[in-house]
């Protein structure tokens, strides 16, 4: 089992993101300190669930991704 829990909620003037962190094989917790946020631009968030090496990779991705376009539009263009 992979699975996970994301639950976000936004409001007037606020949001809130919460996800569990656990990282396991099958029954067993290997480790409590997973990687499963990006934080896309100030104001938008990225959360992923699944398998740890895909989310990672998806992450780096991603992460990359927005680098390079910032670097090509400027700053600006993810405000």
């Amino acid at each position: 089992y992979h699975g996970g829990s994301i639950l976000a909620m936004a409001g007037k003037d606020s949001v809130a993101l919460v996800l569990d962190r656990r990282l396991g094989a099958g029954n067993n917790l290997i480790g409590d300190e997973a990687q499963r946020v990006l934080e896309a631009g100030p104001r938008s968030l990225l959360a992923v669930r699944g398998l740890q090496g895909d989310v990672q990779t998806l992450l780096e991705d991603v992460a990359a991704r927005l680098r390079l376009r910032r670097l090509e539009e400027g700053d600006a263009a993810m405000r």
